[in-house]
């Protein structure tokens, strides 16, 4: 099994499916869409960074407006660097 450290087990408590759904709603992202679409649009970036910012109280992120949420994160079928990790 992995080891999960306290600031993961945190972020997993703080989310879950239905917040990710709840969320993905605001943005008007259908539940089955792409993957590629779903998780790496600026959207999903935000919220990746607002349960990191929940769990640890490092950095309050800006939530992105509805349209430049939609944007991708992808350059060349690869995530930014910057943005997603």
């Amino acid at each position: 099994m992995d080891n999960w450290n306290s600031s993961q087990i945190k972020t997993l408590k703080i989310g879950g499916n239905l917040r990710l759904k709840n969320f993905l709603n605001e943005y008007i992202v259908p539940e089955k869409s792409d993957p590629e679409f779903k998780y790496f649009i600026k959207a999903t970036d935000y919220y990746r960074k607002l349960l990191k910012f929940e769990a640890s109280g490092e950095g309050s992120p800006e939530k992105p407006e509805l349209l430049i949420g939609l944007e991708s994160i992808l350059t060349n079928n690869t995530p930014e660097e910057s943005n997603y990790f």
